[in-house]
């Protein structure tokens, strides 16, 4: 069984959404099973649970994962503070090459035209290609 996670943060629920949708199309993968997952927002307390919707993310959860979908909204052209903060807490993974050649897949939904989706993909995709997926 090849693990997905399905890796997201949404404010509003157009991500949110997104991310549930590639979670179903995942189901429909022989072999596929899907994870979907959020992050904390930022400035969330260490305990903090959320209101509904997906789990947050733990650092196992990249670790027993096959591949991975991140999904952010636009921040000025930005993944979200809440999504670069998870990626900032993960140097352990990348010192133990834990999700090299793992695949991954993007992500993105703002409120304009031109928002900024592709620089918020390429913000997002940084810290995937360090850690050293495909």
């Amino acid at each position: 069984m090849a693990k997905v996670l399905v890796l997201y943060y949404s404010r509003r629920g157009q991500v949110r959404a997104m991310a549930e949708q590639i979670a179903h199309g995942v189901l429909r993968v022989p072999g596929a099973t899907p994870s979907l997952r959020t992050v904390p927002p930022w400035g969330a307390p260490p305990d903090a649970v959320p209101d509904d919707g997906a789990p947050f993310v733990t650092k196992d959860d990249l670790r027993r994962c096959d591949a991975l979908a991140l999904g952010s909204p636009t921040r000025f052209g930005n993944m979200a503070a809440a999504m670069k903060a998870f990626w900032d807490s993960t140097s352990d993974l990348w010192l133990s090459g834990t999700l090299i050649d793992k695949p991954a897949a993007l992500f993105t939904s703002t409120a304009s035209l031109h928002g900024g989706q592709e620089s918020t993909l390429l913000s997002m995709m940084l810290p995937l290609l360090h850690h050293g997926m495909l």
